[in-house]
């Protein structure tokens, strides 16, 4: 899906559905593991990838509503904040043992 989506055009429909996947893409990296353990493997193969696909998509956007996008919102305030004290949450520049 991925290596086909090289081939859309940027302005067409399916742009937006790229970025959407692309949101949730580390989401889907997580959970892409634990759903096929959970889908009976009944029918034709086919039909325990698409349900496999589709629900690893639809608990990766709940996934990102209700866990990754409130814990970014929370890591940016929290910088904010710091470099409000005139603190850096992260150093800018590595440390003098990690220089080349």
């Amino acid at each position: 899906m991925s290596f086909s989506s090289c081939f859309w055009p940027r302005g067409s429909a399916r742009s937006g559905s790229r970025v959407s996947l692309g949101t949730i893409s580390y989401s889907m990296y997580v959970l892409h593991e634990l759903v096929p353990v959970a889908i009976p493997h009944v029918g034709p193969p086919i039909v325990p990838i698409v349900v496999g696909f589709a629900l690893t998509v639809a608990l990766s956007k709940l996934s990102y509503r209700w866990i990754e996008a409130p814990a970014m919102a929370k890591g940016s305030l929290y910088a904010a904040r710091l470099n409000a004290r005139g603190k850096t949450p992260v150093p800018l520049h590595p440390p003098e043992h990690l220089r080349a």
